[in-house]
């Protein structure tokens, strides 16, 4: 009779399984129990025992095909026998398995296309999908996108998406990027958590650096925004997209919602904005005598060419409605201003703005309520503005700068923008409804955009035009600060007993602004009684700005007999000296002047140098041809 064993066993036993990658998971297994074993089925040759045992195995899934490798110990317990073992097979599975089925739900090798709306699937598949844990992206919310503020939404949120975990297992090394990709070079990847835990939901912010190309966009269009999510799960990458309409508004559309947008649209390198500037700038130097502040004649010149170039008040195209029902403004680029000659306070306030900053005069914007208008910084200290300006309350004092505000919509001349604009300044300043803005640091929020296509042709006004109304405006200006303060000075001296000091100060202020034989003769009034020092100096600053250099220096050098110690005169001197080519005076002098008043020398640095470099430096430093009056 052949010889056969007929074994009975029962064990427990736990273990555990882990995914490798996609294709290969390793497992690790202990168990133990009791078995029973008999000889060709007589119970009379039979005996049992308890045993432990202890396996490991691994499975290649390439597919539904799937291969197992393995080796197992097993301990019987009272016996002398003991085993170790190895095995392999190979098996096949017809169906998914019903446990994978929630990780497969809604995770993709590849990153979908978009979404099948859920009513549109067979209903199969709907019934998987609602029994089906899985990882979301859901709620995309994004905002309609301007284009002029282009870079802001690098670093400033367009939109959101909420990232839920509806697994049973944690989710790590989560990435979220968003892509337009009809206006984006390539994804931006935005701050997200590292790890989602089982049932956990976060909110990620989306952010996006848009092309220039995005600013060719003249009417509101739609374009596709896809947000990409990329995780790890028991080792394998997975991808998930969510694509939706975004909107994008044209080129010139703004929401009022911050007033510093406005700050996007002043171009001050383009083309057109510098061939207008550069070039009124040209034709009007030199055109006014006097020590008038720099800015406030560029700003002018700029005012009347503008007025000659035909600029008229026009409405804008119909409003564009955002998505979420907000009125969008239309702001022109300064191109577009010069280009069509017609705007708003807006396109105005925008062109005026660029203009002034393409020469270095740093303007802002006062906003309000329904309207804009324009300042620029005379680069004084409130103290020197209110020395020097004879209404200081037509003035702007903020941030330790003085400033002068102008309505540039309607207002026909320089000197009554100023005053039209310092009257609804000081008005609405009362009733806390002005608010100023710095064009600088709206710019660190809002930064200027090049704007894309041809530059327009701009065609000024021919240049005696320009300088005639320039001359005109600056000699209303004249008269008006020059009767103000003389009328004061003039009556200061109908009561004072000495009248020298009172005298040079009107010589002085005929001077400053260009009336230089008015002043003349009121130096010459007090050189006939003595060589008053103030008076030699001044008259000489005269002569100096005439372009008598040598007679300008005959009356520094009398200066400088009387009082070789005054910082003032050694100045004058050495000017004078250094524009004759007389090196050797010129350092003496400024050497002496280093001594006494470093301030003041290292202002005209330039007196230490000679030739070109000398000339360069003091164009640098902005203090060629300025004179320090005595007074």
């Amino acid at each position: 009779m052949p010889l056969s064993v007929s074994v009975i066993a029962m064990s427990v036993g736990s273990g555990l399984r882990f995914d490798l990658i996609r294709w290969l998971s390793l497992s690790l297994g202990v168990s133990g129990g009791y078995f029973y074993s008999m000889l060709n089925n007589d119970l009379s040759v039979a005996g049992g025992s308890r045993f432990l045992s202890a396996d490991a195995r691994a499975v290649l899934l390439p597919g539904p095909l799937r291969f197992m490798v393995g080796a197992s110990f097993r301990y019987l317990f009272g016996l002398l026998y003991s085993g170790l073992s190895a095995y392999f097979g190979l098996s096949y599975e017809f169906a998914p398995a019903a446990a994978a089925a929630p990780t497969q739900a809604n995770i993709q090798e590849k990153p979908l296309a978009k979404a099948v709306p859920l009513q549109e699937q067979p209903l199969n598949e709907q019934l998987i999908e609602k029994r089906k844990p899985s990882v979301e992206l859901k709620d995309l919310a994004l905002e309609d996108i301007f284009p002029a503020i282009r870079t802001y939404y690098d670093n400033h949120p367009l939109g959101k998406v909420v990232l839920s975990n509806m697994l049973d297992q944690p989710i790590t090394a989560i990435s979220v990027s968003f892509q337009v990709k009809q206006f984006m070079d390539d994804p931006e990847n935005c701050p997200s958590p590292f790890e989602l835990k089982p049932g956990e939901s976060k909110e990620v912010e989306l952010f996006g650096l848009f092309r220039p190309n995005i600013l060719e966009t003249t009417e509101a269009t739609k374009a596709q925004a896809r947000v990409d999510l990329e995780y790890t799960l028991n080792g394998q990458i997975q991808h998930q997209s969510l694509i939706q309409t975004i909107r994008i508004l044209d080129r010139n559309a703004i929401t009022w919602t911050d007033n510093r947008r406005a700050a996007a649209f002043v171009t001050t390198k383009d083309p057109a904005v510098l061939t207008f500037s550069k070039n009124v700038h040209s034709i009007v130097k030199g055109k006014v005598r006097g020590s008038i502040n720099a800015s406030l004649l560029a700003a002018m010149a700029f005012h009347e060419t503008l007025h000659l170039y035909g600029l008229a008040y026009s409405q804008d195209p119909i409003p564009t409605l955002t998505t979420n029902n907000q009125v969008a403004d239309y702001i022109q680029f300064p191109r577009h201003t010069l280009e069509y000659k017609g705007g708003k306070c807006s396109d105005f306030s925008v062109l005026y703005s660029a203009l002034l900053e393409s020469v270095g005069i740093e303007t802002a914007f006062i906003t309000i309520p329904g309207h804009i208008l324009l300042a620029f910084s005379l680069e004084l200290s409130p103290d020197e503005a209110r020395q020097t300006f004879s209404h200081p309350d037509d003035l702007i004092f903020q941030s330790d700068k003085s400033w002068i505000p102008l309505e540039v919509t309607e207002s026909v001349g320089f000197l009554q923008a100023w005053q039209d604009g310092a009257k609804e300044w000081r008005e609405n300043l009362r009733e806390n409804q002005a608010v100023f803005y710095p064009l600088h640091e709206a710019w660190r929020l809002y930064e200027p955009v090049g704007l894309p296509g041809e530059r327009a042709i701009v065609n000024l006004p021919p240049s005696e035009k320009i300088v005639e109304m320039y001359q005109k405006e600056s000699a209303r200006f004249v008269e008006q600060e020059v009767s103000t303060k003389g009328a004061i000075i003039q009556a200061e001296m109908r009561e004072a007993q000495d009248q020298t000091k009172l005298t040079n100060d009107l010589g002085v202020l005929y001077a400053k602004y260009g009336l230089y034989d008015q002043a003349k003769q009121e130096f010459e009034k007090l050189l006939e009684k003595e060589e008053y020092v103030p008076a030699l100096v001044n008259i000489g600053n005269v002569f100096y700005l005439n372009d008598g250099k040598e007679k300008a220096l005959d009356y520094y050098n009398r200066a400088y007999a009387k009082d070789p110690k005054n910082p003032r005169v050694l100045l004058a001197v050495a000017k004078a000296s250094h524009d004759l080519e007389n090196y050797y005076l010129a350092k003496k002098a400024y050497a002496e002047l280093l001594a006494l008043d470093p301030n003041l020398a290292l202002r005209f640095a330039y007196l230490a140098l000679k030739g070109e470099e000398a000339t360069r430096s003091a164009e640098i430093s902005g203090v060629a041809g300025v004179v320090v009056w005595e007074e």
